[in-house]
């Protein structure tokens, strides 16, 4: 218990001394991939795909592309289940395009999990990801009549960059802070994620809800929070409501809202979530479109944890 509390004061020392804030809305869908801490903490492998595409309308706008698969590896000499030691294994790969710049990367993370209340089933995961990029920018396309820097080549760099997380939860709440960019080799800033959920009624009930809340920061003290709701409709349909705020010059700005709709049959899952920024900009796209298609293989008799 004292090594945890540790681990958690070190986490908030850092987050207090944070200096670019980075675009992870995939966590909507998946949230491991902002926190590999997530990973393991449930008894099934999952595979995701996801395709989000920003600003549709706008030529050159970002996209984003990535697969993705998680494993857990428990401890299978444990005679009780709360003695249980948890092993979570995940590679990540993914496409991010904006324009000329193009980013393509690979991660591979791993997490512990073990019990931290044994009568309330409170658990805590630690994860540590590496990953692997290569930036290019492709300046074939530009023309560089009025800016003699742009030469018509194409630039391209390989960098390596960590992230590391924790993670407590259970089945009816959950609680996360993450760290990425910390070897800040492509001289972006760190960037640093607290999320929290709670999951009222029971099992038992055809609807639940599940309100949470994402805040991000950068070592610049720049900080944006996502305000979520989502509705649970029995054991197949949800439907979610997300609403992102700047806090940069209290009291902020509102910068979108992100209606989401899912469906959970068999052993497929798919989501669905478009996003509508604020500002002037609106009026050039046709928002921001992102889906997601997973599949998973569970354990008999595994019911799958709140935050998914």
């Amino acid at each position: 218990m004292r090594f945890v509390c540790l681990i958690l004061l070190i986490f908030l020392c850092i987050t207090s001394s944070a200096q670019e804030l980075a675009v992870y809305n995939e966590y909507h869908l998946n949230k491991s991939l902002i926190n590999p801490a997530i990973i393991g903490s449930e008894e099934c492998t999952w595979y995701k795909g996801t395709d989000r595409h920003q600003w549709v309308g706008i030529e050159g706008a970002p996209q984003i592309q990535t697969l993705s698969v998680e494993a857990s590896i428990s401890n299978k000499k444990a005679l009780r289940a709360v003695d249980k030691r948890t092993h979570g294994i995940g590679v990540y790969l993914y496409r991010d395009k904006n324009g000329a710049y193009q980013n393509l990367g690979g991660q591979l993370s791993y997490a512990y999990h073990f019990f931290l209340s044994k009568n309330q089933g409170i658990k805590i995961g630690m994860g540590l990801a590496f990953r692997l990029y290569q930036a290019t920018l492709n300046e074939s396309g530009l023309k560089g009549d009025y800016d003699p820097a742009i030469t018509g080549g194409i630039t391209s760099v390989i960098k390596p960059d960590v992230a590391a997380g924790i993670f407590i939860y259970n089945q009816k709440f959950f609680t996360g802070l993450s760290a990425a960019r910390l070897l800040n080799s492509s001289g972006s800033s760190r960037n640093y994620f607290l999320m929290a959920g709670y999951l009222t009624g029971t099992e038992r009930d055809n609807f639940r809800l599940l309100p949470s809340i994402v805040i991000k920061a950068t070592e610049d003290m720049r900080k944006q929070i996502d305000l979520n709701a989502k509705l649970l409709m029995g054991a197949s349909w949800w439907l979610g409501l997300s609403y992102r705020h700047q806090l940069d010059n209290m009291p902020g700005s509102p910068v979108a809202i992100i209606p989401m709709i899912g469906l959970n049959k068999g052993n497929f899952s798919f989501a669905y979530a478009l996003e509508l920024t604020s500002g002037s900009i609106q009026k050039f796209n046709y928002g921001t479109h992102e889906i997601m298609i997973s599949y998973h293989i569970c354990r008999d008799g595994y019911r799958c944890p709140v935050y998914k």
